[in-house]
């Protein structure tokens, strides 16, 4: 018998066990992000005078916690000092404060409450992931994705529908990008991880939950390509 080999495979087992924990980790705290956001939000909403009427009006403050988390993004995504334990637990959590409030102010100054409408989406999408991911010892594959996000999405879109009296083609529209947006996440952050040669036990969750929104650019990105590419056929 080749030792080697079996150390190789028993190598091979552990780094992907470690990835797995990687990702459990990084879609709970990413859903994490956006439960705050939205008990925050909602409560500004339930509530504007004086509370709500008071982000809306102290625009500078929501575009300073805007700029900062841009800010965080990119100290997350390019400083390696930021990317550990404890700075990484700081700058997560000053993130989270200020990404809360930046999305309040948004959903507070947009009357068609597609903004509110889609972080429920968001949050929906990031459960049902987090949820996955602790409950199973697999990689998430491309039709699991679709089904987690469609019916994350679909749950949200009714209960708007009913309760809410927001315009069915706003609805509509949010719907389909956020669902686009979300199975793309996804695919983006599991071919990384499955496919790369990386060892991501060495990677820092906390981080990974502020880099994270850097995705988003990606993702649209890559859906453009993909028109662009199909339109020139």
């Amino acid at each position: 018998m080749n030792i080697s080999n079996v150390s190789a495979g028993k190598v091979t087992y552990e780094e992907r066990q470690r990835n797995l924990y990687f990702l459990k980790m990084l879609y709970t705290l990413f859903a994490i992000e956006l439960l705050i956001a939205v008990i925050w939000t909602s409560f500004a909403l339930a509530y504007p005078d004086p509370f709500g009427n008071g982000i809306k009006a102290y625009w500078q403050v929501a575009i300073t916690t805007g700029v900062l988390c841009l800010i965080f993004i990119l100290l997350a995504m390019f400083i390696p000092f930021c990317q550990k334990i404890p700075i990484s637990i700081v700058i997560y959590i000053l993130f989270t404060l200020c990404f809360m409030h930046f999305a309040s102010w948004l959903a507070l100054i947009d009357p068609s409450y597609l903004v509110y409408y889609a972080l429920w989406l968001l949050l929906a999408i990031a459960v049902g992931y987090a949820i996955y991911a602790w409950s199973t010892s697999t990689y998430m594959n491309s039709l699991i994705s679709i089904l987690i996000t469609g019916v994350a999405c679909l749950i949200v879109f009714v209960a708007f529908l009913i309760f809410s009296n927001v315009v069915f083609l706003g609805l509509l529209l949010v719907l389909l990008g956020v669902i686009i947006y979300g199975f793309y996440l996804n695919y983006d952050i599991r071919k990384v991880v499955r496919g790369g040669i990386q060892d991501y036990s060495r990677e820092d969750p906390w981080s990974g939950a502020v880099r994270i929104w850097l995705e988003s650019v990606f993702v649209f990105c890559r859906f453009i390509e993909l028109l662009g590419r199909s339109c020139c056929k």
